[in-house]
């Protein structure tokens, strides 16, 4: 063998080196990614309740012992009753929120025109003056019309509401 054989043979090795090891580097590296990303608690509970279902099916075929089964599926229901419940507390807070925003919205409190205090919602009278506080606006307590959708004197936008015997 001469020694440019020996060099040729060097070089296509360095050359492939790259090639062979590239598959083994996106690997890792995708290992790598998957374990920084957090997975949606949606699909982390469809993949409990679908590993319960296979379970399941695994224990009736005698697949798997009943000692694993046991474990394993008290495992897989602790997950999933942890998913359900994190799942109603976060729609509690989401319905909590929106409760909220209602109330401020409508926390308009209604004022009476002839003596400026605070009228009770659903209210036709003043406790102070007995004024009759029906067709006031409930953002400035300005009188409108019946009928009206925005308050001449603000502009705040006005509930329909049946009328009220009297």
């Amino acid at each position: 063998m001469e020694l440019g054989d020996i060099f040729v043979g060097l070089a296509m090795l360095v050359a492939s080196l790259p090639f062979v090891v590239r598959p083994f580097r996106e690997k890792r590296l995708k290992v790598d990614r998957k374990s920084n990303i957090r997975p949606n608690p949606k699909e982390r509970q469809k993949a409990d309740l679908s590993a319960l279902l296979d379970l399941d099916f695994d224990f009736r075929t005698g697949k798997v012992s009943e000692e694993d089964y046991s474990t394993v599926r008290a495992q897989l229901v602790a997950d999933a009753a942890e998913h359900i419940q994190l799942e109603k507390s976060t729609g509690d807070d989401q319905l909590e929120a929106m409760i909220r925003a209602r109330k401020a919205s409508q926390g308009l409190v209604q004022k009476c025109s002839n003596c400026g205090e605070k009228v009770e919602p659903g209210s036709c009278f003043c406790s102070q003056c007995g004024t009759p506080v029906g067709n006031n606006c409930p953002s400035c307590g300005k009188p409108v019309q019946d009928g009206d959708l925005f308050c001449t004197a603000c502009g705040a936008k006005m509930e329909l509401t049946l009328d009220r015997a009297v």
